[in-house]
């Protein structure tokens, strides 16, 4: 019997699963209630690695019995992806904010952003490439620079 069912995660942890040997990735997820709580492997694409934070939705589908696997993540965070586009992104502890996150945009270009000092960085569909930050910002285009302090002067470079 294949059961499909919605939960929250509570908490993740680093462990063996029910085969042992290998490490992966398990969560306490609450099911129909609170006392509800089961310890399900979370399986994400190969090549990434996803820890959702406490609160997160998650769908886990059962192949039997005794053992679940969470399939789907909802950390509720608003979608802003426009047909065609792609966001990677990471949160922070409590899963409320996002913190860094890469965009690959329709229209070819990369944006790479975080939430510090280090600002943003896009390379557009040109090949040109951008940084900024609270000091300012520089930009090369065509194998020509710029750095700008503040829009109160630029250095060629």
């Amino acid at each position: 019997m294949i059961q499909l069912m919605i939960g929250i995660v509570k908490e993740t942890t680093i462990s063996t699963n029910r085969s042992g040997g290998v490490p992966v990735r398990l969560a306490t997820v609450e099911l129909t209630d609170p006392q509800d709580l089961q310890t399900i492997q979370i399986y994400t694409k190969n090549g990434e690695d996803y820890n959702p934070a406490p609160g997160s939705k998650i769908a886990v589908l059962y192949a039997g019995r005794a053992w679940g696997i969470g399939i789907a993540i909802d950390d509720e965070i608003l979608p802003e992806a426009e047909p065609g586009e792609k966001y990677i992104y990471a949160l922070d502890p409590t899963g409320s904010a996002i913190v860094a996150s890469i965009k690959l945009l329709n229209t070819g270009s990369v944006e790479i952003a975080g939430l510090s000092e280090f600002g943003k960085i896009s390379i557009n569909e040109k090949g040109t490439i951008r940084a900024e930050n609270r000091f300012g910002f520089w930009e090369i285009n065509e194998l020509t620079g710029q750095f700008n302090v503040n829009d109160n002067f630029t250095v060629d470079v």
